[in-house]
């Protein structure tokens, strides 16, 4: 129903009378809302409170103690709360007590919204407060730190001025502050991380959802936003695209990265490389970045560095969740001696971290994630060594300054920081549109590359990586740069690793062979005077290698040496003595005793059938 009141009409119980005389419940709510609305475009100050103190009135039981309504008095405060036995004005949190006046805190402090995570259920609160420069400041806390008087203190290195004796007043006060205002505090969503919300959207375009996760990920999470001209980043894009198939793997990887999910496959890798600078491989990662916000790596914007803990790429790789997570200059992962701290490949290709226990003795949530992961570096992030699984998750794409994927990057990169963020909202509506006939056309598209791809030389996990991106290329092609330019299965293949490059039974025999070569002076007939250091022996094309000389040199190859004798076995390159299930034989090597070997036929043939990997 129209309302005619005036703003001074609500300084009268008049409005509110006549709200509580209607008896229909039902209908008594709808008019309340009405009357809210109708009160806040008026300019009426804490229509809600004063709302809830006329149906207090109308209680006999809260009648006495109406007049010890106390409210938060803060020059400019964004909200007035009731703060219950606390005298809260600018000159700090007050309670008088019978020992005498205690402080909660010396500056203004309160809360404007209680917070709630879609994934978690865990609530927060915003404070906001000031100090000696007036102006206020919000941050979220979680609860299980604001109600807590020994964690409470975290809050100093904010700007909140309390100390471990004022602590359990602040609890208190924050406590019935939240609890007496709970139909004046607004409650929101939240999230810590990007990607699609079940039932709710894609995060970060739902609105009214507010980010409530690490602050070193605030910078990544408000990056994904747009700038500049749609039309003008597609231009430019487009002609990108017809110069360089490599940036177009990259694109596409990008777009791809939220198909994972809805396709059901693993996360896997993409990962551009070059042993020198000025090949473009840095570009090209921020056109990628572009395709979804702010291109700038710097202040760790959208895209990351390598810099980081096994715990932190774990964290790192949830926030990005379903969106493309983007990480750049390899090298930094390795360790003085040029080695890697651990396998990024496997840590993140599984899209699950470690589950580990908290200081309060639960278990914190296992952190998931189903993206593509795009890298860059001065090498592989795969070696020889690696292992199958390893190799068959990465699309590497090898570049140099003689064949550089960017030319002009600089004159690049200030379009890019002008232009960008359009495409990957764009791509997602259209994605997610009602009814999922564009993901049944995604998996329907993804099927046919499969195929494609698995009737070729490439692994099956190779196969699926390649298939996703491909699809990624043709739905984008389709839906945004409508420029005939989609890649195909044999743009792709040349990048892929085979079934024999994959396979680490075949690596590790050929790497086997390379070093008996190499080691030939050592692999001979040992005289009475012969003082230098035996191998083995090789006879009739048979490599006899003492069997812990041949573990030691499959561990420093980065090769298990039981897998790989059994696959050796298994393939009959290995002269066994007898029927016996051992991999070894006995063998007279010069003046030595008889000494356990492991007997390698080595042959001449540079091909070995590698049908089947190493039984880990």
């Amino acid at each position: 129903m129209p309302f005619t009141y005036k703003k001074e009409d609500f300084d009268t119980s008049e409005p509110y009378q006549n709200l509580m005389n209607i008896d229909d419940p039902f209908e008594r709510q709808i008019q309340e809302d009405e009357l809210k609305e109708y009160a806040i475009k008026l300019g009426v100050p804490s229509f809600g409170k004063r709302l809830k103190m006329y149906k207090d009135s109308l209680n006999p039981r809260k009648n006495a103690k109406l007049h010890e309504v106390r409210m938060t008095n803060f020059t400019g405060q964004p909200i007035d709360l009731d703060s219950g036995d606390w005298t809260a004005n600018d000159f700090g949190i007050t309670k008088d007590t019978q020992e005498g006046t205690v402080f909660a805190c010396p500056n203004p402090v309160t809360i404007t919204r209680r917070i709630v995570n879609i994934d978690t259920g865990e609530e927060k609160v915003e404070l906001v407060y000031t100090k000696g420069d007036k102006k206020w400041r919000r941050r979220i806390f979680s609860k299980g730190i604001t109600s807590n008087s020994r964690k409470i203190v975290e809050l100093a290195e904010c700007g909140i001025a309390v100390t471990s004796e004022t602590a359990k007043y602040l609890v208190n006060y924050l406590f019935q502050l939240e609890n007496l205002n709970l139909d004046i505090i607004p409650e929101v969503r939240s999230i810590s991380r990007l990607g699609m919300i079940k039932d709710i959207g894609f995060s970060p375009y739902v609105d009214g959802i507010v980010f409530d996760g690490d602050d070193k990920l605030k910078n990544a999470y408000a990056a994904i936003a747009s700038k500049g001209s749609r039309d003008g980043w597609v231009k430019l894009m487009r002609g990108l695209r017809g110069t360089s198939v490599e940036l177009r793997i990259l694109l596409a990887a990008s777009f791809a990265s939220v198909l994972v999910s809805p396709l059901n496959i693993n996360p896997f890798f993409v990962h551009i490389w070059s042993g020198e600078s000025g090949s473009g491989k840095t570009v090209a990662l921020m056109c990628a970045a572009s395709v979804w916000g702010d291109p700038h790596w710097q202040g760790q914007a959208y895209i990351q560095n390598f810099n980081a803990t096994q715990v932190g790429l774990e964290r790192s790789a949830a926030f990005f969740n379903h969106l493309p997570y983007m990480i750049d200059e390899l090298q930094l992962l390795k360790d003085s001696h040029g080695r890697n701290k651990f396998d990024i490949v496997y840590l993140l290709s599984e899209g699950r971290g470690r589950t580990r226990g908290n200081k309060l003795g639960g278990i914190d949530q296992t952190p998931t994630w189903a993206n593509c992961i795009i890298t860059t570096g001065e090498t592989p992030i795969t070696t020889d060594s690696s292992g199958a699984g390893a190799i068959n998750r990465v699309i590497s794409i090898e570049c140099s300054p003689e064949r550089p994927i960017i030319t002009d990057g600089n004159k690049l990169v200030s379009l890019l920081y002008q232009n960008y963020g359009f495409a990957g909202k764009e791509f997602v509506d259209k994605l997610y549109e009602p009814g999922d006939l564009n993901i049944t056309l995604a998996q329907d598209t993804y099927d046919e590359f499969f195929k494609e791809l698995s009737e070729g030389e490439s692994t099956e996990k190779q196969a699926m990586a390649a298939a996703a991106v491909l699809t990624g290329d043709t739905l984008a092609t389709k839906w945004i740069f409508q420029d005939g330019q989609a890649l195909t299965a044999k743009d792709i293949s040349k990048f892929l690793a085979t079934k024999d490059e994959v396979n680490v039974g075949e690596r590790g025999y050929h790497f086997i062979c390379d070093w008996v070569a190499q080691n030939a002076n050592k692999m001979r007939e040992q005289t009475s005077d012969d003082r230098g250091e035996i191998y083995g022996i090789i006879e009739d094309n048979v490599a006899y290698i003492i069997a812990s000389v041949f573990d030691n040199a499959c561990r420093n190859g980065g090769f298990d040496p039981r897998p790989l004798r059994s696959w050796m076995r298994k393939k009959g390159l290995l002269m066994l003595q007898g029927d016996t299930n051992r991999s070894t034989v006995t063998k007279k090597i010069g003046e030595m005793n008889s000494v356990r070997c492991v007997a390698v036929i080595l042959q001449s043939d540079d091909k070995v059938s590698s049908d089947e990997d190493l039984p880990f």
